[in-house]
């Protein structure tokens, strides 16, 4: 991803995303335990 498509997005679409990673994250973790 590049800082131009960053800019491009809203505060609100970023915030959205950064939580769909973390929760993504979080599942994964999960699996491996």
């Amino acid at each position: 991803m590049k800082a131009t498509d960053l800019r491009a997005k809203s505060v609100e679409e970023l915030n959205a995303e950064l939580i769909e990673l973390r929760r993504a994250q979080f599942s994964l973790r999960m699996q491996v335990a």
